[in-house]
């Protein structure tokens, strides 16, 4: 599924994510969260265990508690390198307190589609001033309690990126993010 964004800089694409498919840091990620799913739809966030995950994935990683009515998602953890990302920790505040506006409703309307398919999804970025043809890989899980979806993680593949264009996007820096 495309999905305008509302910005000629980048284009996106959801789709359900196969964890046999997925860019390689992203596989094991989505490998363990199966693994805690049994028969549920998605497990729940008490059972997450970071130590199960090569340590550079927490760094580029946010949880964001969903809060129903009106719909609003706000970050009860962000990661170092996410932070650099987006110019500012962001715990305790919402989405859409993220600037530019353009990425807080990007971001927004990810999350949303999360909680209204109850499943996992793999956002595939196109552009960012880089060719159509390279993506900026963003995988989001749900956890709850199987009807409702309480928590949302969202962790990005390092994997072959170019993050420089992402960093401008933001008009932040690339501050000690080795590649």
């Amino acid at each position: 599924m495309n999905n305008s964004t509302g910005d000629d800089r980048f284009t996106q694409s959801y789709t359900t994510p196969e964890q046999d498919t997925l860019p390689g840091d992203l596989a094991p990620i989505c490998r363990y969260w199966n693994s805690l799913c049994n028969d549920r739809a998605m497990p729940t966030w008490a059972e997450w265990d970071w130590s199960q995950l090569s340590p550079n994935i927490k760094s580029w990683s946010a949880v964001v508690d969903v809060i129903p009515l009106p719909l609003d998602f706000t970050y009860s953890f962000s990661g170092e390198g996410r932070n650099q990302l987006l110019g500012n920790d962001y715990t305790g505040q919402s989405v859409l307190d993220i600037t530019p506006a353009v990425i807080s409703n990007k971001i927004l309307k990810e999350y949303a589609t999360v909680v209204e398919r109850r499943a996992p999804l793999l956002i595939s970025t196109f552009g960012f001033g880089q060719s159509q043809n390279k993506a900026y890989n963003l995988l989001r899980l749900p956890f709850g309690n199987g009807e409702q979806v309480e928590q949302i993680l969202s962790t990005c593949s390092q994997e072959n990126a170019d993050l420089s264009a992402i960093y401008a996007l933001f008009g932040t820096h690339n501050v000690g993010h080795t590649e």
